[in-house]
């Protein structure tokens, strides 16, 4: 949601042309629009700033990388839609297995109705941050105008994710890290990936994919990111909560904290 004057807002909808014979094989990212709270939208608008480019990778020269998974937010502290993603990379047009991944953003420019060109977010020159992404997370934006983002990560040659909630600064342009909290997994197939975070009643929440079941951990003190051991979701009665392997958001509202999944 983008206010522009008055009381007036606009609210851009990203997404993705999806090759459905393929597995996450994304094309260019595609913007919608809506001035009137989503009674009537634009026609959807491809961006040539997220269009796959030539990329080398381990002497290969023949492959292709985009960014994918993009979240936007309005990001209060400096007035700007700030979306945050994860880059992919394609090999004959299948996503190449073992890759570098980055996290990237971009910044979308309300006057031209576009999006500035994509940048990656420097974290520190790990072996375990050379696959690192954002996918499809949800961020927590601080009154300080400081981010959290969730992340996923694993050395390339690795098959299971951590997660860990990065303490990030935004200037309106240039999104930088600055510390991480603790970092999460689990032994079963690709650990815990896809994290969304939320903040409710002082505290901060994590939801995490796994390819079995959705977990969920609690962090207590937002200054540590310290979060408890990741435990399955379940219901009040104990059964479970029924989630296989998919994503989980957050819906904070002024009653409840609120899960949406599929």
């Amino acid at each position: 949601i983008v206010p522009t004057g008055g009381g007036k807002r606009m609210v851009v909808m990203t997404t993705q042309k999806l090759q459905l014979s393929g597995s996450d094989v994304f094309y260019a990212l595609n913007e919608l629009r809506t001035q009137d709270s989503g009674i009537t939208w634009s026609t959807p608008v491809e961006h040539q700033s997220f269009a796959r480019v030539p990329f080398e990778f381990d002497g290969i020269t023949d492959l292709e990388i985009t960014v994918c998974d993009f979240a936007p937010k309005w990001h209060y502290h400096t007035q700007k839609l700030l979306g945050i993603g994860q880059t992919v990379v394609y090999e004959n047009n299948r996503v190449r297995r073992i890759r570098p991944r980055h996290v990237a953003y971009a910044t979308y420019n309300a006057t031209a109705m576009n999006w500035d060109p994509w940048r990656k977010l420097e974290l520190p020159a790990e072996a375990k941050f050379r696959d690192a992404g954002a996918g499809s997370v949800q961020r927590l934006d601080l009154k300080s105008g400081d981010i959290l983002v969730p992340i996923y990560f694993k050395e390339m040659e690795a098959t299971q994710y951590s997660t860990t909630v990065l303490h990030c600064k935004f200037d309106g342009e240039e999104l930088t890290y600055e510390t991480h909290g603790n970092e999460m997994t689990i032994p079963v197939k690709r650990g815990l990936y896809e994290p969304s975070i939320a903040e409710h009643d002082g505290k901060l929440y994590l939801t995490m994919r796994n390819d079995d079941h959705a977990y969920v951990s609690v962090c207590e003190d937002r200054e540590s990111l310290e979060f408890s051991t990741p435990k399955k979701w379940t219901f009040e009665d104990g059964s479970d909560l029924g989630s296989y392997n998919t994503q989980q958001h957050w819906l904070t509202h002024s009653d409840a904290l609120h899960l949406v999944y599929t």
